[in-house]
């Protein structure tokens, strides 16, 4: 009967359609699976209220404890996510945490606790994610670049799924993972600027000029969230990527050489983390 009873209310004293219904929308989902709220209104309020539920009794210092959960701060998480992930509101997390902690006195100091209730979103994601047959690997492929907005997350991850499932896959992830600790051991800045004139093997001219021919086609689906299509687009850098390792020696004794071709690779690696971080594919 909850909600219910806020929409007959409301009906009774002649208030508008939207406003009884969002009052009787604002507590879905109540349980897994549930229905979302259906109007702009209903999502409007049923976030307002899990929002402000969530910052105000995490300002208290009554978040949730090991399987202690009084206030079913997680159930409420859960709703937050499915409402930004699955309906047409692809909003920011991030920006609505904001706007809720605006609400409390400065002396509360609520903005204190936004990293650990961002946090704790991303932990009530990936149990939801899990739960919908993604891996624990491939949710933290696509979270490591960015889990503040579900809707984009969700294109992301399933994106990422379709990947791991192709041959280039494999080989392609090994190689950000490789790139990822040669960067881990480097103290100075990477360039941006990858200078062809420099390049002396045929295999990093090979990689630059496909890495270019590709850049492009995937950017515009990636401009477009059409995820799946980029990944597979750069799915064919595959042999040359191979090659590059095979037969190339990055740390160069020549600085500049060695500057170079480490550049070639933070742009590699900078493509493929518009939509995941594909090292984390490997354990």
């Amino acid at each position: 009967m909850q909600g219910i009873a806020g929409r007959y209310y409301a009906e009774h004293d002649g208030e508008p359609g939207d406003v009884a219904a969002a009052l009787e929308e604002q507590y879905r989902p109540k349980f897994a699976g549930d229905q979302l709220p259906q109007s702009d209104s209903g999502r409007a309020l049923a976030l307002a209220d899990r929002l402000d539920t969530l910052v105000g009794i995490w300002t208290a210092g009554k978040q949730p404890t090991g399987s202690k959960d009084p206030f079913a701060l997680r159930r409420a998480a859960l709703g937050v996510l499915r409402i930004l992930g699955e309906t047409p509101l692809d909003l920011d997390l991030d920006a609505l945490l904001d706007a809720t902690i605006a609400g409390y006195p400065p002396e509360l100091d609520a903005a204190s606790n936004k990293a650990a209730l961002l946090d704790f979103f991303r932990e009530r994601f990936k149990v939801l994610c899990l739960d919908r047959g993604y891996s624990r690997l491939q949710f933290e492929a696509a979270a490591s670049v960015g889990y503040s907005r579900p809707a984009d997350l969700l294109k992301r991850l399933h994106a990422v799924q379709l990947f791991s499932e192709l041959d280039a896959s494999d080989s392609l992830s090994a190689a950000d993972k490789r790139i990822r600790n040669i960067f881990k051991k480097i103290d100075a800045n990477v360039l941006n600027n990858v200078d062809a004139s420099l390049f002396e093997d045929e295999l990093e001219k090979n990689l630059h000029q496909t890495l270019i021919k590709l850049q492009e086609s995937s950017q515009l689906c990636i401009e477009r969230s059409d995820y799946e299509t980029a990944l597979k687009t750069l799915a064919e850098l595959k042999a040359p990527v191979d090659a590059f390792f095979d037969g190339v020696m990055v740390m160069a004794e020549d600085e500049a050489l060695r500057q170079n071709r480490l550049a070639l690779l933070a742009q590699l690696r900078g493509l493929f983390l518009q939509i995941a971080d594909l090292s984390q594919l490997q354990e």
